[in-house]
């Protein structure tokens, strides 16, 4: 029983670990990490990367350490940047191709006897 002093007090704090909190930073990395590999195939996809990593870098250092979601954020900015790059590299090398095949008449002659 209570001493009729004080009533009693059922609110409860919810209880979230320090090294468990995640900055508005960290999150927004993870969210355009993830949006730069979806978006590889497009300019949008290395700009997306970039942003994620400068987002995270930013975190850690305000931080110290990396929270998981800016390590995610950073990890699929990186993989997003390097697909990108990659695939605009590959798109510039076979477009230069096609156009060698198609400057080319006779690549389009057929010999059928």
């Amino acid at each position: 029983m209570n001493n009729g002093d004080q009533p009693f007090n059922y609110a409860y704090e919810s209880y979230v670990p320090e090294e468990s909190k995640n900055s508005a930073l960290a999150t927004i990395s993870m969210v355009l990490g993830i949006c730069s590999i979806v978006l590889c195939c497009c300019c949008a996809g290395v700009t997306c990367g970039i942003v994620a990593v400068v987002l995270a870098a930013v975190d850690r250092s305000e931080k110290g350490k990396f929270s998981p979601f800016a390590t995610a954020g950073l990890a699929c900015g990186i993989i997003g940047i390097v697909f990108g790059v990659v695939i605009s590299v590959l798109s510039i090398v076979y477009s230069e191709i096609l156009m060698e095949i198609a400057a080319d008449p006779s690549y389009f002659k057929f010999n059928i006897q």
